[in-house]
């Protein structure tokens, strides 16, 4: 009688296993099928030129990190936004490293640039297309939105 309580545990415990794995699986299924959707999302969205906007401010914080140029601004944006950090990755921030952007940038600069205003995520840091500093244009937008597109 022991034998059978022990084999019955034992087919209870691998049930359980199972189910737990079954669980996972679905888990890691929806999350994979949910990051793909938003990347979808991110390229239809990115690619319409009419949701781009000009927008100008003065640089409140700036990073030049080895993949990128992140930025912050103060509130007083020509648009509003939920948040106020934008960055330049891929090729276009190498065009801005060939157009020395580390020397010709700083913070309290006043610039102007172009961005889409949708804010997708917590952490997300939105994407500038174009930026003029000083009046000089060092990013123009047709070269920033094709290098966003192939990024994405």
């Amino acid at each position: 009688m022991v034998e059978m309580g022990k084999k019955f545990l034992k087919r209870i415990m691998y049930l359980f296993i199972a189910v737990v794995f079954c669980i996972v699986g679905f888990i890691v299924s929806l999350h994979t099928v949910f990051l793909w959707f938003e990347s979808i999302q991110l390229k239809n969205y990115y690619s319409e030129k009419e949701v781009y906007v000009t927008v100008s401010g003065e640089v409140e914080w700036l990073n030049f990190g080895e993949d990128g140029l992140f930025l912050t601004f103060q509130e007083e944006l020509t648009e509003p936004y939920e948040h106020y950090t934008f960055g330049i990755k891929g090729k276009s921030f190498d065009l801005l490293l060939e157009k020395n952007i580390k020397n010709r940038l700083h913070k309290g600069d006043k610039v102007e640039f172009m961005t889409a205003p949708r804010y997708f995520g917590d952490g997300y840091i939105m994407p500038i297309v174009s930026l003029t500093v000083n009046g000089e244009v060092l990013l123009e937008f047709e070269d920033g939105y094709a290098n966003l597109l192939e990024d994405l």
